[in-house]
């Protein structure tokens, strides 16, 4: 494959508290290319405003870091916020915005990138690059429904937004990659160029070496087996209501949650809390990888407990691959779509019907478990993200060949 230079317009910062698609295919695109990875625009008092930042950002701002191989990040300090009076009137936004462009433009030169690939994610405070780069292609990645409602019924006027801001990707995009086929089917009619990407996985993550007498093993020896497990980030997806019926049929199964709560439906708010106050059910919070990795050996059946909504069924989510990674079996709502590594995945349409499918998966794995891990696992290796780049890249190396 041919090496490039990739400026990379990313949805998050970096040092994001968890790595998700963007990071695993930026970090992976490095290891042949040479990458930067662009931050969105903050401003000094967004760290401490906005639940997915914290104090790494603040040091960031405004600095070039190099993060290993061919990777490094920018981070762009905007000193007026968008929410400052007049921001629009009296120009701050556009002044930001070219000093940025400016700042941007020397980074490039001194990293002497030349006729780069524009790599773009779909975000709500990057700015527009389009030709400011003099580069070849303009790839986008996407990976979810960003017209979907995301809690109650939205502002028609907040979705004509989103609207227009995925027009204006589709628009400039030679190459669109989206993570699942319902998510491609929904853009296609707006860009002739979509191509299907699923997530990966990072496998050695999740198969570190562990000794049975590891302590940190220990300090969980106290949640009774069978375990139902749930990696993720607890918010407006995940079905509580679900959940709490589990917990409240089966008292002799423990419920593990691992993940970082950002809930701000009341009614999500207050069934998460009847959750978690349940005697078998163990909310552990955000974890670092390692922690993860150890507390998930604990469990026997891995949960995709999401609601039947619009946003869930176009999204492809990256816990089933880290579920497969571990081996374990998967429960999962049927959204009416095909899973990725859909026959490993048992579905359940009805809250009765999912307590049924976790008591059929923990018979079939008290039966056949060691050969199902197997499986699994070397499924897992074979949909890691470092394959998932060199298909996108074979893809891109074969529209600029058709183009000379």
């Amino acid at each position: 494959m041919s090496k490039h230079d990739i400026i990379f317009i990313a949805a998050d910062p970096w040092e994001y508290y968890r790595w998700r698609r963007r990071h695993h295919i930026a970090w992976n695109l490095a290891k042949n290319n040479k990458v930067l990875f662009v931050e969105p625009p903050l401003t000094v008092i967004q760290p401490f405003r906005d639940i997915d930042l914290n104090w790494k950002h603040l040091l960031n701002l405004g600095r070039l870091k190099y993060k290993g191989g061919n990777l490094y990040s920018y981070s762009p300090v905007r000193f007026f916020p968008l929410s400052l009076p007049g921001s629009e009137r009296f120009g701050y936004y556009e002044r930001d915005k070219k000093r940025i462009f400016k700042i941007l433009k020397n980074i490039i030169r001194k990293l002497e990138f030349k006729n780069p690939i524009l790599w773009v994610y779909f975000s709500e405070y990057q700015y527009e690059y389009y030709g400011l780069f003099n580069e070849k292609i303009t790839v986008a990645d996407w990976f979810d429904k960003y017209t979907a409602p995301a809690q109650r019924k939205p502002l028609q006027s907040f979705v004509d937004k989103q609207r227009d801001r995925e027009d204006r990707i589709l628009n400039e995009a030679d190459i669109v990659f989206a993570v699942s086929e319902a998510l491609a089917a929904d853009i296609e009619p707006r860009n002739n160029n979509v191509h299907v990407i699923h997530q990966g996985v990072d496998f050695n993550k999740f198969n570190i070496e562990i000794d049975e007498n590891d302590k940190r093993l220990k300090q969980i020896g106290y949640i009774k087996r069978p375990t139902m497990g749930f990696l993720g980030i607890m918010h407006f997806t995940v079905d509580y209501d679900l959940l709490n019926h589990i917990a409240e049929k089966k008292p002799q199964w423990s419920i593990m949650l691992i993940g970082r709560k950002w809930l701000g439906d009341k009614v999500d708010i207050d069934c998460f809390q009847k959750l978690v106050n349940r005697k078998n059910v163990f909310y552990m919070g955000e974890l670092e990888d390692d922690l993860v990795s150890i507390y998930m050996k604990h469990v026997d059946v891995c949960l995709m407990p999401m609601k039947k909504i619009e946003f869930n069924r176009c999204a492809a989510h990256l816990k089933i691959w880290d579920y497969m990674a571990l081996g374990k079996p998967i429960v999962a709502v049927n959204q009416g779509i095909k899973f990725d590594c859909n026959e490993f995945i048992k579905v359940a349409n009805t809250k009765e019907r999912f307590v049924e499918a976790i008591a059929e998966v923990l018979e079939e794995e008290r039966q056949n478990g060691e050969l199902l891990v197997k499986t699994r696992k070397e499924i897992a290796m074979h949909n890691s993200w470092e394959n998932r780049v060199n298909q996108m890249m074979e893809i891109i190396d074969s529209h600029l060949n058709d183009k000379h």
